[in-house]
């Protein structure tokens, strides 16, 4: 197993992401978890894969969801 943490743009109030890559014999998963805030609420986002990791659609599902919550706080 190994993560590494990814340097995209902070998405919201504040945000983070990180790739879980797990390999097991000839089985591999990787795992794309993002954390993101927008005043009070916390957003988990994960997006898992057989073939490699996907930042960009966590950050397509994360910037419709913050804007949906900015719209909301409004």
């Amino acid at each position: 197993m190994n993560l590494a943490p990814l340097p995209l743009p902070v998405m919201g109030d504040d945000s983070t992401v990180t790739r879980v890559g797990l390999i097991s014999g000839r089985l591999s998963e990787c795992v794309t978890i993002g954390l993101v805030r927008v005043g009070t609420v916390s957003l988990t986002i994960t997006v898992f894969a057989h073939d490699g990791y996907y930042p960009h659609m966590l950050q397509e599902v994360a910037k419709a969801s913050v804007s949906k919550l900015q719209k909301a706080q409004r």
